[in-house]
């Protein structure tokens, strides 16, 4: 946990980690190692042997924020762990053109939005305007169209923010490892008091599959590779 006890990230972790004690037969121990951003944590993970299972509670700052703020880093994110990450942008690599994603209408900020996300991760998926966001979420949450992108109200235009939570482990984790973990947490991860306890802390499960590597399409390129 790189950072210190009390917190919602610390929290969730321990809910979590207890959760996850019958699955494993064995306990998670919560270790706080907070400090330098989250650097100290990640770099104790990136480090860590692989057949330990070590994992660490990751977010936006370790993940895709402090690259850019700091001009060195003892880890590299994109290369140094391993990762759970949604199978949209492999079906649309690997099907290209028959998935298809949902949209309030042509032009509306849902559709420039997700042709942004397709332009950067160069995933083919088809866009079908509606007229309305209503119908296009009815006909998603039917199972008519796989996806979307969709806002939820805020109190204050330009205020909201949100922050994602994932496990990540040392790159190179033997595969039997990443999935007894992924299998665990995404068992907890429809437990209903766990459900109840994120909810109570602002926070929305959400399970995915495992990966042993990601190239986390939404972090900003590098100022010096190039990137604008």
């Amino acid at each position: 946990m790189p950072y210190p006890p009390g917190g919602g990230t610390d929290m969730l972790a321990r809910a979590i980690a207890e959760a996850m004690r019958p699955a494993l037969g064995e306990p998670l121990v919560v270790d706080n190692r907070p400090g330098a951003a989250t650097d100290i944590g990640a770099d104790l993970v990136a480090k860590a042997r692989l057949h330990d299972y070590t994992v660490m509670s990751a977010d936006n700052a370790l993940m895709a924020y402090n690259e850019h703020l700091f001009s060195r880093l003892p880890f590299d994110a994109e290369k140094d762990f391993s990762y759970t990450v949604k199978e949209l942008l492999d079906e649309g690599r690997a099907r290209p053109g028959q998935l298809d994603y949902a949209s309030p209408g042509n032009g509306s900020p849902h559709h420039l939005a997700m042709e942004l996300f397709k332009s950067r991760t160069r995933a083919f998926i088809t866009h079908i305007p509606y007229r309305g966001a209503a119908p296009a979420l009815q006909d998603v949450m039917g199972g008519q169209v796989p996806c979307m992108f969709l806002e939820l109200p805020a109190g204050l235009p330009g205020s909201e923010v949100y922050a994602f939570q994932g496990l990540v482990g040392p790159a190179g984790l033997p595969a039997g490892v990443v999935q007894k973990l992924n299998a665990a947490v995404n068992q907890v991860l429809k437990d209903p008091a766990v459900v109840k306890r994120m909810h109570d802390y602002g926070m929305e499960a959400q399970p995915s599959p495992a990966r042993r590597s990601s190239s986390w399409p939404w972090r900003a390129p590098r100022a010096d590779a190039g990137g604008r």
